[in-house]
């Protein structure tokens, strides 16, 4: 009867788990690459690593970051099951730019993203360092 009681208790446990989801913000790569290493390399690298981990994923892309011919890393993470997101074009604080030209700057971002992976598939937004004006 005890080891009913205990199985019950883990598995009671086990249901309330929480759900967590990895965000990553200004995709499609920021930072260097270690010598020889590209940035599509690394980032079939990360995706291979959520995968394995089954772990849901929501990608913010800044597209002043997306490089010449880069479209398709944007549209690997789509492919890979990533709910995308805009980051803006330059990510720059509203309070820097004002609010005329930072909505420019978001709307302008969100009509490139729709260019490569489709109307509708960026349904997320993140405001540039979390701020809100």
């Amino acid at each position: 009867m005890r080891i009913l009681a205990v199985l019950l208790l883990f598995a009671a446990r086990a249901a309330a788990a929480p759900t967590v989801a990895v965000t990553l913000d200004d995709l499609p790569f920021v930072g260097p690459l270690a010598p020889g290493d590209t940035r599509a390399a690394a980032t079939e690298r990360i995706l291979a690593a959520l995968t394995v981990r089954a772990a849901p994923v929501g990608v913010f892309v800044t597209c002043d970051r997306i490089g010449e011919g880069e479209e398709e890393l944007v549209r690997r993470w789509q492919a890979a099951g990533a709910e995308l997101g805009n980051h803006s074009t330059a990510h720059r604080a509203v309070d820097d730019l004002g609010p005329t030209a930072w909505a420019a700057d978001v709307k302008a971002c969100g009509a490139r993203l729709e260019a490569i992976v489709g109307a509708g598939a960026v349904p997320w937004f993140r405001y540039p360092f979390l701020q809100r004006g």
